[in-house]
């Protein structure tokens, strides 16, 4: 490129995000069913098995996958493998504010009514299945908690790069903001009771 061109008013361009983290794009579904007579959220407590984050409380999804039409459709066909669902027992009724975590994922979440309350036995990602009804989410608001960002370099990190302090020790670099549910013996919280707390938030403006 010459000097007169680079220096010379740019065309109009779409203006595109540069991941800082690469972060891995996933989508959930938020399930809403009908249990004893009122609404619910459907919850997954991840198997004891698993590398990531076992035993945690998630909401029924994965990575969105080169096959994926969008994230609604990876929503929709992760919820159907791991609640074992037909795709007609699955109605989408929209899409909730996508949140980029500190560990490195991008996560688009989809309100969705079940038309049947799935019952499944442990399997290799789900240990059990459990709901909360949207009564008592709205009345109990989530205690707030503060979670600590540190960094410092891998082990491959070049060294005649500065790095402040010493590289072997975790350097605090910032303090996020969690949210717990404390419901009954679980502890909804992380990205999940985030959504959760967006999705409650949102229902009572309507």
């Amino acid at each position: 490129m010459d000097e007169h061109t680079l220096l010379s008013p740019w065309p109009a361009r779409d203006v595109h995000h540069l991941p800082g983290f690469h972060n891995v794009r996933c989508a959930v579904l938020v399930p809403i069913v009908k249990a004893d007579g009122e609404l619910h959220l459907l919850y997954e407590v991840r198997s004891a098995e698993l590398k990531w984050q076992p035993c945690d409380i998630s909401f029924p999804g994965g990575k969105i996958e080169a096959g994926d039409m969008s994230p609604q459709a990876a929503a929709v066909r992760e919820a159907m493998e791991e609640l074992y669902l037909k795709k007609e027992h699955i109605q989408i009724l929209g899409a909730l504010d996508y949140v980029e975590s500190i560990t490195g994922f991008t996560l688009y979440p989809f309100a969705a009514r079940l038309d049947v309350v799935p019952h499944l036995c442990r399997t290799s990602e789900v240990e059990y299945l459990f709901t909360v009804p949207l009564k008592w989410l709205a009345e109990n608001p989530p205690q707030q908690a503060e979670m600590d960002l540190a960094t410092r370099p891998g082990a491959h990190f070049p060294a005649d790069v500065p790095f402040p302090g010493n590289p072997m020790e975790w350097r605090p670099r910032k303090t996020c903001f969690v949210y717990i549910y404390r419901y009954g013996n679980h502890r909804i919280w992380g990205m999940t009771a985030q959504i959760t707390k967006h999705f409650i938030d949102l229902i009572q403006t309507m």
